[in-house]
């Protein structure tokens, strides 16, 4: 069952698997069933750390006053006797965790018999409609209308990060919540949102080969402000970028091009293409080595990063 299937069975069952490797769909159904159990106290296990004998105990033993729990047991599938909580009587509700299933047989029975809810990130080349899908849905829930080209416009500035578009969202909810026009706009998103570091490094780089060097300090600035450790992760970004750029300078085949990159199809004919088309060979080559360098001297020593990531900009 997936995580949409399993939001009107979750008060039909005591015994709940929530399993996969999208930790929102997973979060989103650990407090639901706290919001719905709020009377109930909430014990949370991770079996990495607890002998397997302690958590049946923590399970059979409880406060004389306290009628239910809800246990959350992370990292479930370190559990040997999967069996021990179908084959006794529990009262509790018991909430299993893992952002992977596991491979015994004991497992493929326990699953059978409890309410197991996939919780998987979609397939890359299905994100960019699984994603839109979501932003209509939740503007139209919302009682605000937004575009398909629109909603598609703001997953390719926050990319599949469900915790971050719902966030976006709702600053963008609060942001028309005044407003007598109920239309999300392009303008709205660029006015109010931050784009994920991902699909900044397009607009960084949009800049910094049109030699708009200014701009383009201004967006470094605002990606250190907004994201952690963002130096290190901006070098391996920037890299692969323009390996990209380098390699559909040298095909024009469609199935190539989108089975070697990883990106939205709109985002490479839209903002990758014309890209590769303003920057030679050289000057990519010559990118390539000095971000080499800089991650060579990264990892010999500490030094100041932002430095090195600014004189790249500037001498560009």
């Amino acid at each position: 069952m997936n995580f949409k299937e399993s939001l009107s069975q979750l008060n039909k069952h005591n015994l709940i698997a929530i399993v996969g490797n999208e930790q929102f769909y997973r979060d989103q159904i650990k407090n639901r069933i706290i919001k719905d159990n709020k009377d109930c106290d909430v014990v949370k296990i991770d079996c990495d750390e607890m002998d397997e004998k302690d958590i049946f105990i923590s399970l059979q033993f409880k406060d004389l006053f306290c009628s239910k729990r809800v246990f959350i047991l992370r990292n479930f599938t370190k559990i040997k006797k999967l069996e021990y909580f179908t084959e006794n009587k529990i009262t509790d509700i018991v909430l299993f965790d893992s952002d992977k299933a596991g491979k015994s047989k004991a497992f493929d029975e326990f699953k059978k018999k409890i309410l197991y809810v996939e919780c998987n990130k979609p397939k890359p080349w299905e994100e960019e409609s699984d994603a839109t899908g979501k932003i209509l849905g939740f503007f139209k829930l919302n009682n605000l209308t937004i575009s398909e080209n629109v909603a598609l416009y703001l997953y390719n500035q926050i990319g599949y990060n469900l915790y971050k578009l719902m966030y976006e969202m709702q600053k963008l909810l609060i942001y028309k919540e005044s407003s007598v026009d109920k239309q999300v706009t392009e303008k709205n998103i660029d006015t109010i949102c931050v784009s994920g570091l991902k699909y900044s490094v397009f607009d960084l780089i949009d800049k910094i080969i049109d030699n708009n060097k200014k701009d383009a300090l201004c967006l470094l600035e605002k990606i250190n402000k907004y994201e952690t450790n963002s130096g290190i992760l901006l070098i391996s970004l920037w890299y692969n970028h323009f390996e990209n750029l380098l390699y559909l300078k040298h095909t024009d085949r469609e199935d190539e091009i989108s089975e070697n990159i990883k990106l939205p199809p709109m985002v490479i004919k839209k903002k990758l293409m014309p890209q590769s088309n303003k920057i030679s060979d050289k000057k990519i080559i010559e990118s390539l080595d000095y971000l080499m360098k800089i991650d060579y001297n990264l990892r010999k020593g500490s030094f100041d990063l932002n430095f090195y990531l600014e004189k790249f900009i500037i001498n560009f």
